[in-house]
C-alpha cells in the first residue's frame, strides 16, 4: 500500500521532469509529508466514570494480616459545618467552615484500609449522624434497613439519609467474609453535606461529653440619671469551659449599684421629702453554672442600694455522665429591666 493511501491524503506522485514547476511541486509534496510525519498519534479520550462521595460500594479487597475481609462500605464524603455569624467583632476560626470526615464502625472513610461492614442480602439505607461539639464536630455512618430510619438518636444528634441500595451475593453464599454486590437505588446526597449552625449570643455549646462553654453576649441597660437615658452595652466575653456533673442552669450575673434619680419636697408643715433611686452602674458581669437557683432577696424594709441580679441563660441535664442543653432561654442581648426605689423623710 502506498504511503499516501496509508496516510489518508491524496496521491502525491514525484515528478521527474527537470522543469522549475516540477521542482516546486516536489518541495510542496515533501512539506506535506513532513507535516503528516510530525503530527502525534491521536488518542481518543476515554470517559472515566465519576465516583461520587457517600455512595454505597462493595469492598472486595481482603488482607489476612489486618483481618480485612470483604463487606459493604461507603465512598469518601465530607460534612461542612458553617456558622451563621451574628457577632463579627473580629475574624477567627469560627468564620470558616469546619470539615468533618465521618466514620464507619469507628474508622474514618478515608482510612488507608477503607472501613466496611457485613450486611446480609436485603435492601438498606445509608445514614450520616452528626452532633455539634464545640469547634470540632462528630459524624458517623449508619446502615439501616430500608424505611427503618436511623433508630434512636441522642437528643443532640441529627441525621440525614444519604442513599438507598440493595445488597446481593452473586456467589450464592450470604455470609460474613463473602464478596457482596451493591446496587444503588437512590443516591440522595453526593460528595458533601453542608450543615448550617446557628450562632447567637450566650449560646451554650457542648464541647465534650461533659463540658460546655457559653458564647459571647451583651447586657444592655438604660443609663441616666437625667432626662436623657442612653443605653450602655456591656460585652460579656466567652466564658471558660465548664465541667458539668449534675443537672442545673447557666446563669448570667452582674453587680449593681443605685443612685439618686430625683427628689421632691412638699410645702407647709410638716416638711416631707421623697428621694427616688434608680440603677446607676453594672459591674462584674459574667456567667456561671449552678445546680440550684440563686437565693432571692427578702429585704422588704430598706431601699435598693447594691446587690447582684441574675438571668437564667440555659437549662442543662446530665444523663449517664453526658450533659445536654435542654432549654436555651436566652439567644440575644439581655436587656436589664428598670427598677427603682424611693425614700420618704
Amino acid at each position: 500500500m502506498s504511503r499516501d493511501r496509508e496516510s489518508g491524503i491524496p496521491a502525491l506522485r514525484v515528478r521527474t521532469d527537470s522543469s522549475e514547476e516540477a521542482r516546486e511541486w516536489n518541495k510542496h509534496r515533501d512539506a506535506i509529508y513532513s507535516i503528516y510525519d510530525a503530527a502525534p498519534d491521536y488518542v481518543r479520550p476515554v470517559a472515566t466514570p465519576r465516583v461520587e462521595g457517600f455512595r454505597p460500594i462493595a469492598r472486595v479487597d481482603s488482607d489476612s494480616g489486618s483481618s480485612t475481609v470483604p463487606g459493604v462500605g461507603l465512598t469518601v464524603g465530607r460534612l461542612f459545618f458553617i456558622e451563621s455569624n451574628t457577632i463579627t467583632t473580629s475574624p477567627g476560626a469560627r468564620n470558616k467552615a469546619q470539615e468533618v470526615m465521618p466514620t464507619l464502625e469507628g474508622t474514618a472513610l478515608d482510612a488507608t484500609i477503607a472501613p466496611r461492614k457485613y450486611l446480609s442480602a436485603s435492601d438498606y439505607e445509608a445514614w450520616v449522624i452528626w452532633r455539634e461539639l464545640g469547634d470540632t464536630h462528630e459524624a458517623r455512618i449508619l446502615f439501616a434497613g430500608e424505611n427503618a430510619g436511623p433508630g434512636a438518636l441522642d437528643r443532640d444528634e441529627k441525621a440525614q439519609r444519604l442513599a438507598t441500595f440493595t445488597v446481593t451475593y452473586p456467589g450464592g453464599t450470604d455470609a460474613s467474609g463473602q464478596q457482596p454486590g451493591v446496587t444503588i437505588k437512590k443516591q440522595l446526597i453526593r460528595d458533601r453535606l453542608q450543615v448550617p449552625i446557628e450562632r447567637h449570643q450566650f449560646k451554650v455549646r457542648k464541647t465534650a461529653s461533659n463540658k460546655v462553654r457559653v458564647d459571647q453576649g451583651f447586657v444592655v441597660w438604660a443609663k441616666g440619671p437625667g432626662a436623657n437615658l442612653v443605653s450602655e452595652s456591656i460585652d460579656v466575653a466567652q466564658g471558660p469551659e465548664l465541667t458539668i456533673a449534675a443537672n442545673g442552669s447557666i446563669w448570667l450575673y452582674a453587680y449593681y449599684t443605685t443612685a439618686q434619680h430625683s427628689t421632691s419636697q412638699s410645702g407647709g408643715s410638716p416638711f416631707v421629702t421623697i428621694v427616688n433611686y434608680r440603677l446607676d452602674s453594672l459591674t462584674g458581669v459574667g456567667t456561671q453554672f449552678l445546680t440550684t437557683p440563686p437565693t432571692r432577696g427578702t429585704d422588704a424594709t430598706n431601699r435598693f442600694s447594691t446587690g447582684y441580679f441574675y438571668y437564667e441563660v440555659a437549662k442543662l441535664e446530665v444523663v449517664g455522665g453526658e450533659v445536654f442543653v435542654t432549654d436555651q432561654l436566652v439567644n440575644g442581648p439581655i436587656y436589664v429591666n428598670e427598677f427603682s426605689d424611693s425614700v420618704i423623710s
